[in-house]
């Protein structure tokens, strides 16, 4: 492969529109901007309350119901008596992150799913457990509503591994006991996701059982590939560490995922270590199969010894909602992996809430400048006109600043501001703005440079770069 000289080739299908700073693969420069890690905020502790017969209560899925248009989050009982094999999940649903409807257990003698509103129940009417699944409003199966994996079933007393189901509501499903879509047990999260940039669907397991790492079945829904490694520990994490999970979503042209980090016991006299504790880490993927950490650093921290995730804390997939606003779903413990509860004191009860967590729009990760003065550059792109947005916060002093380059190959104005663009035309942009709009004295949109190629110099004066949007397409290489 090779790229003709002078000649530019755009990249196939739909342009892209958004920029972020996961890491620098299309700026050619950046001058005193340093990369940062976004914070979350804590923003409701989800009190799910207790039930005598119970040992835990939590919920870990969840997500926005396109169909019922609202925030939904499943929640999972399970028994103290370890002979009792019917753990079971039930619904809650809500159009207010703040108010959520607190669980009533009605009275009677019946099964305690029975005795729960919305439970979640196989076409025998049984409780189901153990799974994770999908919403496919959007996809090219939305008429068959909801789609769920399940990593263990019990059918009948029977337990079996890895199958899947379809639902019309998300309460009452139909299980496939016929159609693996893992050969091997799966016991951790194990989410789908739509890939709209290949058709295809995705589940995110394990490789094998107790296979700590990050592994990816491709998928229509009715056929399923071999479970193939995407994503391990490498030479720069500390002995004995491992991948719980990956809780990814699909964001603005990019994959960010949620990544779970294990770190076991060493003295541990196991080949399985049980023993240990989980934190969370950023990660991502411009094609939902290559994963990348662009900082080691924790996303996700337990909190102090003592404290309800001074254990553990597992984090679920983030949710984008109708405010801007990133959301996560944190289910804390008490206490390290794998401690039994005999270990526990009279008065402990592991997990009887769900925190719930949000972040600025675009602030995984974020460009702040070092002094005053910062300075980013894009390689060359085809515009595809419209505005240019950007995501940005500055000082009262601080502004933004916005030149377009020429990025014409080999041509002698290679790298030089066009005409009306120049950063001496640029009307600055300042304060907090989500989508601040970014204009120049004669000029408020790129409409003029459609299908042009072009770079954007961005300068920044005391302040933090999320994001730039605009659609555009990148140069590839020409096939021989």
């Amino acid at each position: 492969m090779k790229i003709s000289c002078g000649q530019e080739v755009k990249q196939e299908g739909n342009a892209s529109k958004t920029l972020l700073f996961f890491d620098d693969w299309l700026l050619s420069a950046r001058e005193g901007l340093d990369r940062k890690q976004g914070q979350c905020n804590l923003v409701k502790e989800v009190k799910l309350g207790t039930h005598p017969e119970l040992n835990s209560i939590f919920g870990l899925r969840f997500l926005h119901d396109d169909y019922l248009d609202r925030y939904v989050m499943y929640i999972d009982c399970c028994f103290k008596d370890p002979k009792n094999y019917s753990n079971f999940t039930f619904r809650l649903d809500t159009d207010d992150l703040q108010n959520w409807p607190i669980p009533k257990w009605a009275s009677g003698n019946g099964p305690l799913w029975t005795r729960i509103e919305n439970p979640v129940l196989d076409q025998n009417g049984n409780p189901l457990h153990y799974f994770d699944l999908l919403c496919l409003a959007g996809t090219p199966m939305a008429e068959k509503g909801y789609f769920m994996n399940i990593y263990e079933y019990n059918d009948n007393g029977k337990s079996i591994n890895s199958v899947i189901a379809f639902s019309k509501d998300g309460l009452h499903w139909v299980v496939d006991t016929k159609t693996h879509w893992l050969p091997h047990l799966s016991d951790t999260c194990n989410p789908p996701l739509y890939n709209p940039r290949t058709g295809q669907f995705m589940i995110f397991c394990r490789p094998g059982f107790v296979d700590r790492r990050i592994a990816l079945v491709k998928t229509d829904l009715k056929t399923f590939s071999p479970a193939t490694t995407v994503l391990q520990p490498d030479v720069e994490d500390p002995v004995s560490r491992e991948f719980y999970g990956l809780n990814p979503m699909f964001y603005d042209g990019i994959f960010i995922g949620v990544l779970q980090i294990y770190d076991t016991e060493p003295t541990e006299n196991a080949r399985i270590k049980m023993q240990g504790t989980n934190e969370v880490q950023l990660a991502y993927s411009y094609n939902g199969q290559n994963w990348y950490r662009a900082s080691r650093q924790t996303f996700f921290s337990r909190t102090e010894p003592g404290t309800a995730s001074g254990g553990s804390v597992y984090l679920g997939a983030p949710v984008l909602t109708k405010e801007n606003r990133i959301v996560f779903c944190a289910t804390p413990s008490w206490a390290e992996h794998g401690l039994e509860e005999k270990d526990f004191p009279v008065e402990y009860n592991p997990r009887v809430l769900t925190y719930l967590y949000d972040m600025r729009l675009d602030g995984f990760v974020y460009l702040k400048t070092r002094a005053r003065q910062g300075l980013i550059q894009t390689k060359t792109v085809i515009s595809q006109g419209g505005e240019l947005n950007i995501n940005f916060r500055t000082t009262h002093t601080g502004y933004i600043k916005v030149a377009v380059l020429d990025g014409t190959l080999n041509a002698d104005t290679f790298g030089k501001p066009l005409p009306n663009y120049t950063i001496e035309d640029a009307i600055p942009a300042t304060g907090d703005e989500l989508f601040g709009k970014i204009s120049w004295q004669n000029r408020n949109n790129l409409d003029e440079l459609k299908d042009k190629s072009i770079m954007l110099q961005v300068h920044v004066c005391e302040g933090e770069l999320y994001a730039l949007r605009f659609p555009y397409q990148v140069l590839i290489e020409e096939k021989e």
